[in-house]
């Protein structure tokens, strides 16, 4: 059996490059052990809190999108920094959670 506090250690790798380098930004996830940006920890804390509380690694239960929601409707969303041709033809830089919709909004 995989002690997932191993996987933990591994993943927290992942996360911390990821939003080092903004390519990988967990902004929400849905129940069980929802989490939101804005609360006062960084998702990798979060895991690491309900991993204590727990003794279960969570990270990759509320990555499934669509498929999971809460009562807001919301699930997963993680963003990446890109730099895109905007609509009007203009350098731009942002955050995107969809970049199939930022695709579709950029080529109408």
């Amino acid at each position: 059996m995989t002690n997932p506090w191993e996987v933990f250690q591994f993943m927290r790798q992942l996360y911390e490059i990821g939003e080092e380098e903004a390519v990988y930004r967990v902004l929400r996830t849905a129940e069980p052990n929802a989490y939101r940006a804005i609360s006062d920890i960084s998702y990798i804390q979060h895991l690491e809190k309900v991993l204590h509380e727990t003794g279960e690694f969570i990270g990759f239960i509320n990555c499934d999108g669509a498929a999971r929601r809460d009562n807001d409707n919301e699930g997963f969303l993680a963003t990446a920094r890109l730099c895109y041709y905007d609509e009007t033809g203009e350098i731009a830089e942002s955050e995107v959670g969809d970049v199939g919709k930022l695709l579709m909004q950029i080529r109408h």
